[in-house]
């Protein structure tokens, strides 16, 4: 019951952050910074029960309603998701902030998902393994591009 209970409370939160930003870029953005905080809090100093990643998730949820093109949000969402073992969702917001930016670090980022989902039996770990060694090389490429410029 309590972490249905809390699981309730943060639906709700996000909800009413949704509600009260609206459509605009710059709640977006102010969404994404206080999601981030979560996020680096949770690493450095994790709060009991893992509230820090929830209240992450949450904030990187709104902000992703408020701008569908906030792809920080996307990939930072995607890291909790593959963290929390929610490794379906993790890729598709990877895949969606590689969509709008693509980046070096969420091509890294979408090979390490596609190499723990390698590491599950049936026949797509051999798929996974070889997406995760594409999505390897790709980031390396916009690595070396970047270098070069």
């Amino acid at each position: 019951m309590p972490i249905q209970a809390m699981q309730m409370y943060f639906a709700y939160a996000r909800e009413q952050l949704e509600l009260a930003g609206g459509r605009n870029v710059v709640v977006a953005e102010a969404l994404y910074c206080m999601g981030k905080l979560h996020s680096v809090n949770a690493k450095h100093q994790p709060s009991p029960g893992g509230l820090d990643v929830a209240k992450a998730i949450v904030f990187h949820q709104a902000a992703l309603s408020s701008d569908q093109n906030n792809y920080r949000s996307a990939n930072e969402l995607g890291v909790l998701m593959a963290r929390t073992g929610q490794l379906d969702q993790a890729k598709d917001l990877l895949k969606q902030s590689l969509v709008i930016k693509p980046a070096p670090q969420v091509w890294e980022n979408l090979a390490k998902v596609h190499s723990r989902k390698a590491m599950g039996t049936g026949s797509d770990s051999t798929m996974e393994s070889d997406l995760a060694q594409r999505a390897k090389s790709e980031s390396n490429r916009l690595m070396q591009t970047r270098v070069a410029s």
